[in-house]
C-alpha cells in the first residue's frame, strides 16, 4: 500500500533496491519514491497497476502520461533498472474474461524507446542488478559457501 512505501521511505534513506511488483501501489507513491531516493535507487520494480494506469497496455497511450512518467524515472539519478509489471514481466489486463498477456509486452517496448538509457524488465532477481540489497545477490553470496552433499 502507498502508506506503507510513503513509512518506508521516511525510514530508510539510502535504498538501492525496491520491488513493488505485485502490491497495489498506486501511481502516485512514485512522487514519494523520487523524492525519498533520487540519489541511492538502483533498481526498482512497479506493479502491473502503475503500467494499466498510464495506458502502458494501450496502443495509443496518453503521451501526457508518458512524459509525466520519463520526468519521474528520469529524476532517479542511479537508476539503471526499470520494472513494471508482474514478477514475470508482464501486464494483464482487468477484463477477467480474457486472462491474457498484453499483446507481446507490448509496454516493455515503449518503457525501452521512452527510456534508453535503462535496462527495462530484466527479471529482478537477476544477478545483473547492480543493487547489493537485491535479495537474489545476497542468495548468490549465501549460496558461494554452501556445498551440497
Amino acid at each position: 500500500m502507498d502508506d506503507h512505501v510513503i513509512a518506508l521511505a521516511n525510514q530508510c534513506k539510502n535504498l538501492e533496491y525496491l520491488n513493488l511488483s505485485d502490491t497495489w501501489v498506486s501511481y502516485s507513491v512514485l512522487s514519494e519514491i523520487v523524492q525519498a531516493w533520487s540519489g541511492t535507487l538502483m533498481d526498482l520494480s512497479l506493479p502491473q497497476e502503475i503500467g494499466l494506469d498510464i495506458g502502458l497496455d494501450e496502443d495509443d497511450t496518453d503521451e501526457t502520461n508518458l512524459e509525466s512518467l520519463k520526468t519521474m524515472i528520469g529524476s532517479l539519478q542511479k537508476l539503471k533498472y526499470l520494472h513494471i509489471g508482474t514478477w514475470l514481466g508482464n501486464l494483464l489486463p482487468f477484463d477477467i474474461r480474457r486472462i491474457v498477456y498484453v499483446e507481446k509486452n507490448k509496454h516493455i517496448e515503449k518503457l525501452k524507446k521512452l527510456l534508453p538509457g535503462l535496462t527495462i524488465n530484466l527479471n529482478h532477481f537477476s544477478e545483473n542488478s547492480p543493487a547489493k540489497t537485491n535479495p537474489w545477490y545476497q542468495i548468490m553470496k549465501m549460496e558461494e559457501g554452501y556445498i551440497e552433499y
